[in-house]
C-alpha cells in the first residue's frame, strides 16, 4: 500500500511532457527567439534547432500548434503561427511524392519573422530602427529594401553571395527578420 501511495505521489508531482511543453514555450516567448546563423544556413530560431531536428514536429514542439499549415509549390508546405507572426516554409526534395505538410516530413527551408520577440544574435528586433540596425550590425549592406544581416558564399548556385538572415525594412524600422534554413535537401 506504501508503494502504491508513493507512485501516486511522484505522478502527481512531476508534469507530464505534456503538461510541461506549454510552460517551456510560453517561457520561451516570453523572453524571446534568438537567431542564430553559421556558415550557409540558420541553425536556431530560438529553441528551435534545425541541425538537430528540422521537422515540422520539432517546430510544433517550440512554438505551438500552428495556425495553419497549406501545401505550396510541389513539395513545399507553408506553416504560420499568427499569434508569434512566424512562417516556415518546409520541403523535403528527398521524397518528392510525400506529404511535406506531415510533422515527420516537411524539413524547414527558410522562415520569415514579423514579431517584436524575434532577434538576431546581436539583440536586433523586429520592430527596431535602421539606426540600431546599422549599430548592432555595423557589416550589414543595404540591398533594396533589406539589409543583409550575414550572407554567405550559396553552394548551390552559381558561387555569388546570397542572404542568410536579413531584415527587411520600411520607414526606418525593421518590419521582418528572414533567414534560410536549407535542410529540405535544397
Amino acid at each position: 500500500m506504501r508503494a502504491l501511495i508513493a507512485a501516486l505521489a511522484v505522478l502527481v508531482a512531476v508534469p507530464s511532457a505534456a503538461q510541461a511543453a506549454p510552460a517551456d514555450r510560453a517561457a520561451a516567448a516570453a523572453s524571446g527567439y534568438t537567431i542564430r546563423a553559421a556558415g550557409f544556413s540558420v541553425y536556431a530560431i530560438g529553441p528551435f534547432r534545425p541541425r538537430r531536428d528540422a521537422t515540422i514536429g520539432a517546430a510544433v514542439r517550440v512554438f505551438g500548434e500552428p495556425s495553419s499549415r497549406n501545401s505550396s509549390s510541389p513539395g513545399g508546405c507553408t506553416v504560420r503561427w499568427n499569434a508569434l507572426r512566424l512562417k516556415i516554409i518546409f520541403a523535403n526534395f528527398g521524397a518528392p511524392n510525400a506529404d511535406t505538410c506531415a510533422d515527420d516530413i516537411g524539413l524547414a527551408a527558410s522562415f520569415t519573422a514579423r514579431f517584436g520577440r524575434f532577434r538576431t544574435w546581436k539583440g536586433l528586433r523586429v520592430g527596431g530602427t535602421v539606426a540600431s540596425l546599422r549599430h548592432r550590425h555595423p557589416r550589414a549592406t543595404r540591398h533594396g529594401r533589406s539589409y543583409w544581416l550575414k550572407s554567405a558564399v550559396n553552394p548551390y548556385g552559381d558561387g555569388r553571395r546570397s542572404a542568410v538572415v536579413k531584415a527587411s525594412v520600411l520607414n526606418g524600422r525593421v518590419t521582418a527578420l528572414k533567414g534560410y534554413i536549407g535542410a529540405a535537401g535544397d
